[in-house]
């Protein structure tokens, strides 16, 4: 799963910017001038009757997750868009919007809805066969889902029980919703790999630092170069993980690296 963005917005924009697929058989990428892309072509995906729509990931079958408005400016739906089905609305879990953050090869959609009253936004995940069902939180009013891997786990970050800090989460069919645990005074989950490993950052202080979590191992700190905060936002099946950072020497610097224990 590839991921091209993340987030919703509540309000229209006066122009019209639909989400774009640009498909290529070869792509040669070379460093300096002269990059250039052969067999390409790019393919407007449309809005849902709407004037504007974003593409958040994809996978590798082609098909394309994001938010788009509906007719009028209303609020944003998720949405799924293959070539040969063209761009769906996955609705809501009964509040007026919903964005898609995320999406597995075997088509598991995942991202977060209001649920009725607009007050709160839940995790969901959205199947062809069983629609969008609520991930429910770890006790406090509100879940976002951020990554899904093949084997359909989930992963996010929910506030506690009082809301006054969150937490990284796993979900799956069997298990639900488990708590990753503390790295910071709060943490986010960010990608997930096939074999269950999970990347994303803690809050420490005014900064952060990049994590690993694993079922076996439980939270690893990856550091920070040294600087104030890191985010680890991918992590492929190897368990390498690419993690951006503020350090002293450089503004921004990414590394990809192994991890090493907390403390």
């Amino acid at each position: 799963m590839t991921t091209m963005g993340e987030g919703v917005e509540r309000r229209g924009a006066p122009f019209c910017a639909n989400t774009l697929l640009v498909v290529g058989a070869v792509l040669t990428a070379m460093l300096g001038s002269g990059a250039r892309a052969e067999s390409w072509k790019t393919v407007d995906l449309g809005p849902l009757g709407g004037s504007f729509s974003t593409a958040t990931a994809l996978n590798d079958s082609g098909q394309v997750v994001g938010y788009s408005y509906l007719p009028g400016y209303a609020p944003t739906h998720a949405f799924s868009w293959t070539e040969a089905g063209g761009m769906i609305d996955l609705g809501t879990l009964g509040g007026s919007m919903t964005s898609a953050t995320g999406v597995n090869n075997l088509g598991q959609v995942v991202g977060q809805s209001f649920l009725p009253g607009d007050a709160t936004w839940h995790a969901f995940s959205w199947t062809e066969a069983g629609g969008m069902i609520d991930l429910r939180t770890l006790g406090g009013s509100e879940s976002y889902a951020r990554a899904v891997n093949y084997s359909g786990q989930v992963v996010g970050h929910s506030y506690l029980p009082g809301d006054g800090t969150w937490h990284s989460f796993s979900w799956t069919q069997a298990g639900g919703i488990v708590d990753l645990g503390a790295f910071g005074w709060a943490n986010d989950a960010l990608a997930v790999n096939d074999s269950g490993q999970v990347v994303g950052f803690g809050r420490i202080n005014y900064g952060g630092a990049a994590f690993s979590w694993t079922q076996a191992g439980g939270m690893i700190d990856l550091g920070n170069l040294g600087g104030s905060y890191a985010v680890a936002r991918a992590v492929n099946d190897s368990g390498q993980s690419s993690a951006k950072a503020l350090s002293p020497a450089t503004p921004i610097a990414t590394r990809s690296r192994g991890p090493r224990r907390a403390g």
